[in-house]
């Protein structure tokens, strides 16, 4: 071999194994995914098949992550726990404002795809309304090899929807996203005379129905109202849990940020497909509340 070709080799190798080192100090991404309770509880399954992830950069452009296979996640087993739709993907340094979730087949009818077990054990078809808009995200990625993970959250009662009429099951998915070392929680109790009363209970047994939304601050004077397509436009719920003298509620996975706190003891007759009120009625005493990165706050509603 020649100088010439085994300085050429030589500059080939190099280049080679530099591009190589640069692909390990990029970032990684990992995607959690988990779901707040539907305001019916009659369902056996809420069932989605995810292909791929899309986060978008601060400038715009997006950056697709096609799953190797599409994953089917039923929604319903993931309120206390998270799938992992991702583990260790590669991304490209930048700063990402945004993420969305592509579902298989999402308009499909036949429910292959995204489905719904009903309560009496029949497979009936979902239609995933989703659209192409990203949920606001946080994050930074340097590269430097860290894997940094994301929790996506979607809250089933803003998201569920059953027509009587036409025997159709949609899902609209309103989604957080926060990563995972600055996702905040807040919790409290719910104090038993507020919702013990007959006006609340309606004829059910104490604690059905009762729900904690929260909503971006929301201004002095401006009152909470369910999600009828109207602002304020709610982000998370959840149902109290617990039994008399020990009702409790919990919101996890908030992104950093400054929410209003209300609570209704009609949560259960939330119909986000509904564009004008469900009548849903909240009580007078709301809470505002600060969280920082990894906050774990208190708030009672007594």
């Amino acid at each position: 071999m020649t100088r010439i070709a085994r300085r050429c080799l030589m500059l080939a190798v190099a280049t080679t194994l530099a591009a190589l080192l640069s692909g390990c100090d990029d970032g990684k991404v990992g995607v959690e995914l988990s779901a707040d309770p539907a305001a019916t509880t009659a369902n056996r399954q809420i069932g989605v098949s995810i292909e791929a992830i899309t986060l978008q950069r601060d400038d715009g452009s997006e950056d697709r992550i096609k799953l190797d296979d599409p994953v089917t996640v039923d929604l319903l087993l993931y309120n206390g726990r998270t799938f992992t739709l991702l583990d260790a993907e590669s991304l490209d340094a930048g700063d990402y404002t945004g993420i969305r979730l592509e579902y298989r087949n999402p308009q499909n009818d036949d429910g292959k795809d995204n489905y719904v077990i009903d309560g009496n054990g029949a497979r009936q078809a979902l239609i995933v309304d989703a659209d192409d808009a990203f949920t606001p995200l946080d994050l930074t990625v340097k590269k430097k090899g860290k894997t940094y993970t994301l929790q996506l959250r979607i809250d089933l009662r803003l998201s569920y929807s059953e027509n009587s009429n036409t025997d159709e099951r949609h899902l609209a998915p309103v989604m957080r996203a926060v990563r995972d070392t600055k996702a905040a929680k807040v919790s409290g109790s719910v104090k038993d005379s507020l919702i013990s009363g007959s006006d609340c209970k309606d004829g059910r047994n104490t604690g059905v129905g009762v729900t904690v939304y929260a909503f971006n601050k929301l201004a002095e004077g401006t009152e909470p109202h369910d999600y009828d397509g109207s602002e304020p436009r709610a982000i998370a719920t959840t149902p109290i849990t617990g039994s008399s003298g020990n009702w409790r509620y919990n919101l996890p996975l908030l992104p950093p940020g400054d929410y209003t706190l209300a609570l209704t003891c009609n949560g259960d007759i939330e119909d986000p497909t509904e564009l004008q009120s469900d009548e849903i009625e909240f009580l007078s005493d709301t809470h505002d509340v600060e969280l920082g990165e990894g906050d774990d706050d208190d708030k009672d509603f007594n």
